[in-house]
């Protein structure tokens, strides 16, 4: 395997918005599955997110990582989850203010006709759960209905990966030129929370 050399200096967000492609969000067909679609209170429920690649091209893309779930970096893993009042669930939570910088092995090469999983595990410090799915954010009896989103759509490197470790080395920028742009949905699931 070759070494992977990045040099910042030569990834600016016009290069970015000048180099990477645009798909459609029908290249890129994305699901949404809940394995446990009827639970009860003091429970969440799993999902499986696949992103599958219908151009004829290889592409990369990138898992949920650290902050994703959250909407605080690119890529965006969002599960957006509308409670039985209609109203958005999501119960704050303590994050710290540090974020793990991405790497080149968060960056998965996807070729025609292939499924991606944005929660699946890569190593011991692959991609992240989504932080949205615990059970206080299914607290009352009733439907609750879930969409998953994907987005990749950011030309600003910071935006990917905030950490000064890596825009000060440039770990993972080059390759950042081979992911697609492009802002992905799934259909939506519904949840059954019973006492």
């Amino acid at each position: 395997m070759t070494p992977l050399v990045l040099n910042v200096a030569s990834i600016r967000a016009a290069d970015l918005a000048r180099n990477r492609v645009d798909l459609t969000p029908q290249d890129l067909p994305c699901t949404l599955d809940v394995e446990n679609a009827s639970i009860r209170l003091g429970e969440a429920p799993t999902i499986h997110v696949s992103i599958t690649n219908t151009t004829d091209e290889t592409i990369y893309l990138v898992g949920s990582t650290d902050g994703s779930g959250m909407n605080r970096r690119y890529p965006i893993c969002d599960v957006t989850i509308t409670g039985p009042d209609g109203e958005d669930v999501n119960r704050p939570i303590a994050m710290c203010g540090n974020m793990n910088p991405i790497r080149p092995e968060d960056f998965v090469r996807i070729g025609p006709g292939a499924t991606f999983d944005p929660y699946r595990t890569i190593d011991d410090h692959g991609f992240f759960a989504n932080i949205k799915l615990r059970p206080e954010n299914f607290d009352k009896v009733g439907t609750y209905i879930l969409q998953f989103t994907y987005a990749t759509d950011s030309d600003v490197a910071d935006e990917w990966s905030p950490a000064p470790e890596m825009n000060g080395r440039g770990y993972g920028l080059n390759l950042l030129l081979k992911v697609p742009r492009v802002r992905v949905q799934s259909e939506t699931v519904k949840v059954v929370v019973g006492p």
